[in-house]
């Protein structure tokens, strides 16, 4: 029998053939791998201990002049696991002190960057933001591992520990409140943290914020002592209630020289919101 052999030009043929069919097979998978490792990692196991907290997650009271404003950092703490979004809903005394700004850091210096709500442009609508948190007391807005080209554009998730957004208060009155997260019941608006991959809501800590008001002797004149309750008394009628706060009401903003008239209680020369608050806290309960 005649043996037939093969040239090496027909194994390198072979070969060729074989390498392609492998690479049909094999390539596709290849490729998606490459893109889901340097695009949108797998979801990373942790969050047991994910939290959210205000300042510096230490703190847990504040002290505030009611001439000074004061800022906040609302933090994210993920504990290592993929967060593609957080929702923050977040309680605080718009009587005490009002919401005068905020800054989404966030956008800057992690991938959570498209603050809601936005506007067909994918802006942040802050100023509504806060003209609905002022009226309401409820601060209400979420953040996502996202950005905008015409639509929401899903991107990697964040991991680790950031600043999501700065709020600035200006103090409107005396008195002593706190700032908290809403934790709330499954359908009802709350703060989450959602973790990638399974939508889970692993927020499992909160930590919420003491705010006391106080006098700034800077901003409020008081020749000799603290007016009595006697000064407080408007009206002459004994008692100090809400018609002497009414009578401050009546002549809001009116200025002259110091003690010009009984509605200025503390005797700085106007009759301003720092009267009616004193008013108020001597005020017979």
């Amino acid at each position: 029998m005649k043996l037939t052999s093969h040239s090496p030009k027909n194994k390198t043929g072979l070969l060729l053939v074989i390498l392609v069919l492998v690479s049909i097979f094999t390539l596709p998978a290849i490729l998606n791998k490459f893109y889901l490792t340097n695009q949108i990692p797998p979801p990373r196991a942790g969050g047991g201990g994910a939290k959210l907290c205000l300042q510096n997650c230490t703190n847990t009271a504040v002290n505030t002049p009611i001439s000074q404003p004061f800022s906040l950092p609302i933090i994210l703490d993920s504990d290592q696991a993929s967060v593609s979004k957080v929702e923050l809903v977040v309680h605080y005394d718009n009587v005490l002190m009002k919401l005068i700004d905020m800054n989404p850091v966030a956008k800057d210096t992690t991938n959570l960057k498209l603050f809601s709500p936005y506007d067909a442009f994918g802006n942040f609508q802050k100023d509504q933001v806060m003209i609905d948190a002022n009226n309401s007391g409820v601060l209400h807005i979420s953040v996502e591992a996202a950005d905008w080209n015409g639509s929401a554009n899903r991107i990697a998730p964040f991991v680790g520990n950031t600043n999501l957004v700065i709020l600035t208060f200006q103090p409107q009155a005396y008195g002593k409140t706190s700032i908290y997260f809403e934790k709330g019941q499954d359908g009802k608006d709350k703060s989450m943290i959602v973790r990638s991959g399974d939508s889970t809501d692993i927020l499992t800590q909160t930590s919420d914020l003491q705010i006391s008001v106080t006098i700034d002797g800077a901003s409020i004149k008081v020749p000799n002592s603290m007016p009595t309750s006697t000064s407080a008394d408007i009206n002459n009628d004994g008692k100090v209630n809400s018609s002497d706060v009414d009578s401050v009401s009546s002549d809001f903003g009116k200025t002259g020289s110091p003690g010009f008239s009984k509605e200025d209680v503390n005797q700085d020369g106007k009759v301003d919101i720092f009267d009616r608050n004193i008013i108020i806290n001597q005020a017979e309960k």
